[in-house]
């Protein structure tokens, strides 16, 4: 098996070569000039002329050979010390004539943050890494391979984010193709944008769901066939508690009835403040008389007392409810159809619950058979 490695500098000295030496780095060897006395004899240095004249064509070649030697062995331990403290994991892949992708190469980061205990140069990608990862990173090189340039993806590690940059890397073998892996780790970032992604769908008062959420919740249930319910609550005094108690007193107020209404549903339920003192609540239920239920027990739990800053308030909620598929036939209308049965029931007499009472042609066809 086809192992790279970066070669230490001290490995490659000749232990023959005259002028090697078993210390790292090379000593540099001083000459005395006999026609010296004292430290002159020690420090001078030969002009190039004595030097030439000593050494000879030869000498130059050989002095000119060991000085390029030491200039490569420096380079490659200064390339073997970056590779040892690089903190993002870099890693060359091979993939062989079966089309089996190996690590051959990893410096220490990419050791002990993929390979683990087991070490990560010499064992195939499928030995080290879950389906989960090589769902995404198998594709991401085949494509480098299809493309010939670098590709870059953010990948989920299970358990940390990273960056990672895929480049193709010269063929050694002509059966052989070879890849550079570099991953940065982009937890941090990702914990970041997710948080920034909760808030954008999250009212900042009540901590409920807002009208951007529902949305999404309706255009991914667009094509669903199950049956669903829409509640739209109203509070009914919201305005005279802010006119009577203030604005702050408003705000505890809805807090505190947020509360209420995500207590009276299920932990699966849709609950979203769609604005102001208006509230919406997206559920999956069995059909109209499920719906009349659901309601009802919205209209008695968020209706009652309320202690707000010492002060014992009255609630009361309008609710209106439509039902989808039996009452509308697209999603969208539950909101249009539920609003328009909240406000009958404000109309008729607030604090109670009413089902929009239109059924749809296409129900109502069935029906008729």
């Amino acid at each position: 098996m086809d192992v790279l490695k970066i070669p230490q500098a001290k490995s490659l000295l000749n232990s023959e070569d005259a002028h090697a030496s078993k210390e790292w780095p090379p000593k540099v060897r001083r000459e005395v000039n006999p026609a010296l006395s004292g430290e002159d004899a020690v420090h001078r240095r030969r002009s190039p002329m004595e030097t030439s004249e000593r050494l000879g064509e030869e000498g130059l070649e050989m002095a000119a050979s060991d000085a390029a030697q030491l200039a490569l062995y420096e380079h490659l331990d200064l390339l073997s010390d970056i590779l040892k403290h690089m903190s993002d994991p870099l890693a060359v892949v091979r993939q062989g004539p079966d089309g089996e992708y190996t690590y051959i190469f990893g410096n220490p980061s990419a050791e002990a943050r993929i390979g683990g205990w087991q070490g990560l140069t010499g064992r195939s990608l499928h030995d080290v890494h879950s389906i989960h990862v090589l769902e995404q990173l198998i594709p991401l090189m085949r494509t480098v391979t299809q493309n010939s340039g670098r590709h870059v993806m953010d990948m989920d590690f299970e358990g940390w984010c990273g960056e990672v940059v895929v480049d193709p890397l010269p063929q050694r073998l002509a059966e052989h193709r070879y890849f550079l892996l570099t991953i940065r780790d982009i937890s941090e970032r990702k914990r970041y944008e997710k948080k920034l992604k909760k808030a954008a769908y999250r009212d900042p008062l009540t901590k409920l769901h807002n009208r951007r959420y529902l949305d999404r919740c309706l255009r991914l249930l667009r094509n669903s066939r199950a049956t669903y319910g829409l509640f739209y609550i109203d509070c009914d005094n919201f305005k005279f508690i802010n006119d009577r108690y203030g604005h702050d007193a408003g705000d505890a107020f809805l807090v505190q009835f947020s509360e209420r209404l995500r207590g009276a549903v299920r932990q699966r339920d849709v609950v979203v403040r769609h604005g102001g003192d208006e509230f919406i609540v997206l559920c999956r239920i069995h059909g109209l008389e499920e719906c009349n239920l659901v309601g009802q027990r919205l209209v008695r739990a968020l209706s009652g007392q309320y202690t707000i800053a010492g002060q014992t308030i009255e609630g009361a909620v309008s609710v209106g409810a439509a039902c989808y598929p039996v009452q509308v036939e697209s999603l969208e209308d539950l909101i249009l159809a539920a609003n328009e049965a909240m406000h009958q029931s404000k109309h008729e007499r607030k604090g109670q619950l009413t089902v929009y009472r239109f059924v749809s042609p296409k129900l109502e066809s069935l029906l008729k058979r």
